[in-house]
């Protein structure tokens, strides 16, 4: 007899989700409904094991563009907008998207969101402008400047402002006010500090230079001159205490020169003041006809045939050229206008002199040897 066994084979249950998620509470928004402010959302409550969630957030029922996050920034393109956000719960049966409660955004009045930038030149009469920065808020914002010296109102109600002596080595700033009917809120900008501006001084004495003969020409520096802003330069020359030449930095020494103590004052201007520098002094020659200081001395043997010959002698004054005129008994011998003479038989026993006359601008003068 034969007994037949029967075995039945149970198959293998895998455990996961019945199905894709089922939404049982709603994803819940909260925060405050004013620009600037972040938003929250939950992700409600899900059945059938929800393994991964994602957010979208919408405003006034568009997607809004990269938010995606489980937190959304309210911004200026939110004012008075209906905000929502659509939470996708997934599993590996599928995924079910589930739309939270709406958040009405106010309208608001301006908020800084960027501050203003101030930016320019900080020398003195340099203008700085200020841009408005950024601002969320509608309606319509309109924009006041207050710029500002440290705590002190300074400028107009303007965007540019331009620097003054006042404003030296000073924190500079601009305080935006941005109002809308809904009111009016203000940022202040970075902060600029101005140069430094000061009246200019010297610290190295200006220095004259040149020859001193009638006619050369004398040359100024400026010397070295503080201040801020960079000064311009004005030049006096002067003999002893009156005043002469022109306004130039140059000079042409003239007679009435002659001797003379030559200066040359240097003035420095800017906007915050002036100051004043006296060069070196350099002394003219004296311009006059040549004076003898020593006379010529006569030199040679007196027999016939012999050449006499004569110094020019000492002369002040400078002397550019010399004449000779010999002479016996006290006339004048033709020809004889060189610096050498020969005598001649009718020089014998006769007196020989020679009258040299020194010359230069001014004049001549002989001496009789």
């Amino acid at each position: 007899m034969q007994i037949g066994i029967n075995i039945a084979v149970k198959g293998t249950r895998t455990s996961g989700p019945s199905g894709a998620p089922v939404n049982t509470v709603a994803p819940v928004i909260s925060g405050f409904n004013t620009l600037g402010s972040t938003l929250t959302s939950t992700t409600g409550t899900w059945t059938n094991s929800p393994t991964s969630y994602t957010y979208q957030w919408n405003r006034n029922g568009s997607p809004i563009p990269s938010a995606t996050a489980s937190t959304y920034l309210l911004v200026a393109a939110d004012n008075a907008a209906a905000i929502t956000c659509v939470v996708t719960a997934i599993n590996a049966a599928g995924s079910t998207p589930a739309t939270s409660n709406t958040i009405t955004v106010a309208n608001a009045a301006p908020i800084n969101t960027v501050a203003p930038v101030i930016s320019g030149s900080t020398a003195l009469g340099g203008v700085l402008s200020s841009t408005t920065g950024t601002w969320s808020g509608i309606p319509t914002i309109t924009y006041a400047y207050q710029w500002k010296r440290g705590a002190t109102n300074i400028g107009t109600n303007s965007s540019t402002y331009t620097l003054v002596a006042a404003d030296s080595a000073s924190a500079i700033t601009c305080v935006v006010t941005a109002t809308n009917t809904l009111g009016s809120s203000s940022a202040t900008s970075n902060t600029i500090t101005a140069q430094t501006y000061s009246a200019p001084a010297n610290t190295i004495a200006p220095v004259i230079s040149g020859t001193t003969t009638l006619g050369s020409t004398l040359s100024s520096t400026t010397g070295a001159f503080g201040g801020n802003p960079t000064p311009t330069y004005a030049y006096q020359w002067k003999r002893g205490a009156t005043n002469i030449g022109t306004n130039s930095s140059t000079y042409i020494l003239v007679l009435a020169d002659s001797g003379a103590a030559i200066t040359c004052v240097v003035t420095a201007t800017n906007a915050l003041g002036s100051s004043s520098a006296t060069s070196n002094t350099i002394t003219a020659n004296t311009y006059a006809a040549p004076v003898n200081s020593s006379p010529p001395v006569i030199s040679g043997t007196t027999t016939i045939g012999s050449v006499l010959t004569s110094t020019f002698g000492g002369w002040a004054n400078s002397p550019t050229s010399y004449a000779f005129q010999w002479n016996r008994n006290g006339s004048p011998i033709a020809s004889a206008t060189t610096s050498t003479y020969t005598l001649v038989q009718a020089d014998s026993a006769s007196a020989i002199t020679c009258v040299v006359t020194a010359t230069n601008a001014f004049g001549s003068t002989p001496l009789n040897i």
